[in-house]
């Protein structure tokens, strides 16, 4: 039982899980928190200014790439970096995954930037 001065039970409604239940229903809970912990320490990638790593590229279909505005920057063994504009979409990330191979570190970029860049790598307009 919760006194006024106790902390929250780990599935209670005011619970930091609860809280992500209401913003995320129907999502698992567990996924979610780890997007958001990563989010914490994501880093930004001016994609203007890298040139993006060839053997990233090859690793990622174009046609989801362009489904999910999301564009594979660096790769170094069984780690690929990916640019996205939200990078909490845990379906693009477990596509990637799942496609690559690797373990997905996601890293945010302007999303006209993104978008430039996968004409550049990967041509024709996105969409």
């Amino acid at each position: 039982m919760r006194t006024a001065n106790s902390a929250p039970e780990p599935d209670d409604e005011n619970s930091w899980r609860g809280f992500l239940r209401k913003l995320f229903p129907g999502q698992n809970i567990s996924r979610v928190q780890g997007s958001l912990n990563t989010a914490g320490e994501m880093g930004f990638v001016d994609l203007d200014r890298i040139t993006v790593d060839s053997s990233a590229i090859n690793v990622v279909p174009e046609r989801l790439v362009k489904a999910h505005s999301a564009i594979p920057v660096k790769k170094d063994a069984q780690t690929l970096w990916v640019a996205m504009a939200s990078p909490s979409n845990i379906v693009a990330l477990d596509d990637i995954k799942i496609a690559s191979g690797c373990r997905v570190i996601p890293v945010m970029a302007v999303p006209g930037a993104i978008d430039d860049a996968i004409k550049k790598y990967y041509g024709d307009p996105v969409g």
